[in-house]
């Protein structure tokens, strides 16, 4: 009776432990916007042969990942100084950026001059946070979570979050 009721918890643990590695895949986006009212997630791989770089004077990092959904497709573009736990992106009190500081996700369609959607950090009320869990020569692991707003009306205009492992052969 012991050993069912063992491999009957065993069985609940490993159910939860694929259900959860389902829901936070890593490198897929989760993105709901003003267009994308459902939702949609997207497989992301690196947006060029050089995935991300690192630079040590100052010491910040740099990646683009892309994905497609439909017919459109996604473009991250991060650039953060590098430090272990999380770094806000967020403009001064005049609306810019500091030096080496950017988180923009763009959409566009098979002709980007007419059909595309450019959000990037630009008001106090835009949120852009990335996460560095593990940062070394060979490997950048992390987290994305951004929201932009409309500064004119408070509202959403899209919300993107992402786990990223992106590795160096």
């Amino acid at each position: 009776m012991k050993s069912r009721t063992l491999l009957v918890l065993i069985l609940c643990l490993c159910t939860q432990a694929i259900a959860q590695s389902g829901k936070d895949k890593v490198n897929t986006l989760s993105i709901k916007g003003e267009t994308i009212k459902e939702g949609a997630t997207v497989e992301l791989v690196c947006a060029s042969e050089e995935c991300w770089t690192k630079s040590d004077k100052p010491s910040y990092t740099s990646f683009k990942l892309s994905g497609k959904f439909n017919d459109r497709n996604v473009l991250i573009s991060v650039e953060v100084p590098v430090t272990k736990g999380s770094f806000k992106v967020r403009t001064d009190k005049d609306g810019d950026l500091q030096d080496h500081e950017s988180l923009t996700v763009e959409i566009f369609g098979s002709n980007p001059a007419v059909d595309k959607e450019s959000y990037e950090v630009q008001d106090e009320a835009d949120e852009g946070v990335v996460s560095i869990l593990h940062n070394d020569e060979k490997m950048l692991e992390g987290t994305i979570s951004v929201k932009y707003f409309d500064s004119a009306t408070a509202v959403k205009r899209l919300s993107a979050s992402c786990h990223f492992l992106l590795r160096k052969n």
